[in-house]
């Protein structure tokens, strides 16, 4: 994530806009995406977009700026174009500060859209709008790639460090995973995007450590069994694991240590899949080909 200033150049007749913005490549393609849809607040800018096209106009950053100086070299680059000259370009103020709410006027705002929701009506039309439109290639690269930057991943963390989402939205957000992820065209892709990917030892170490620093909760836990048994039965574990896979599970196994709690659990367990046949199922099913090792 870069600040700094920006400009949008008519090369069709010399003229020029300037501005400024913490985020200039996500500030940029905000701009085109106005403009390309003919919603854009400035007129004038707007107008020659629709006159000379797409093709004419070319975005730049003119430099990289510490925040705090953003408004001074705003300043400095609009009376370096002569921006808020009509014969010269598309800047109706000379730039600087910019207005910021208060505390107080950002609660008043907060307070009259807090609980407010949208008519069914309104909610069914941006769906319409929006079913079946796609980004352009190159605007979900410089996204992915924004949102990749270590400034941002920085920026992302701390604003939800500490924050607890309600049970309402943890189930609602768990539906809406869950009807995503049935959807055949969805797996799908998932399935081809982590098709040959390899995870560094760095990313391995920091989400075992992760995962070690976890503690379930018991109706966690129960979860999780529920769905291993599910994915038992339908089959999912089902497959032939490579020697290498098999050796790399072998030998974190042997490095593993188990709680006399853990051992007296897999122990009791193991008796009852003995006592139930599941093992002389498995081995017979194994031995008549039904069942991959």
């Amino acid at each position: 994530m870069t600040s700094g200033i920006y400009g949008i150049f008519n090369t069709a007749n010399g003229k020029v806009y300037v501005g400024l913005s913490i985020w200039v490549q996500k500030r940029l393609y905000n701009h085109k995406k106005l403009l390309e849809t003919g919603r854009h607040y400035n007129s004038h800018l707007q107008a020659a977009w629709v006159k000379y096209g797409a093709a004419a106009f070319e975005f730049r950053v003119l430099e990289k700026v510490a925040d705090a100086m953003l408004a001074l070299r705003e300043q400095a680059w609009i009376q370096y174009y002569d921006a808020t000259n009509p014969e010269r370009g598309y800047n109706f103020m000379s730039g600087g500060e910019r207005p910021h709410h208060t505390a107080e006027s950002r609660e008043k705002i907060a307070a009259t859209k807090r609980g407010k929701k949208r008519p069914v009506e309104c909610v069914a039309k941006m769906r319409a709008a929006l079913t079946g439109r796609r980004r352009k290639p190159e605007h979900v690269e410089a996204m992915r790639a924004l949102m990749r930057s270590p400034e941002m991943r920085a920026r992302i963390g701390a604003a939800n460090r500490g924050r607890r989402a309600s049970a309402e939205l943890r189930a609602r957000l768990s539906e809406a995973q869950k009807r995503r992820c049935a959807d055949p065209r969805v797996r799908a892709q998932m399935a081809a995007r982590k098709l040959g990917t390899k995870l560094s030892s760095e990313t391995r170490a920091k989400i075992a450590a992760s995962n070690r620093r976890r503690k379930l909760s018991p109706e966690t836990r129960a979860k999780i069994g529920a769905a291993t048994k599910a994915a038992w039965a339908r089959g999912s574990y089902r497959r032939k694991l490579s020697p290498e896979t098999r050796a790399k599970i072998a030998a974190s196994n042997r490095r593993r240590k188990l709680s006399p709690e853990t051992r007296a659990k897999i122990g009791a367990a193991t008796k009852a899949a003995w006592t139930r046949g599941s093992y002389r199922k498995k081995g017979e099913a194994f031995r008549a080909g039904n069942l991959q090792a």
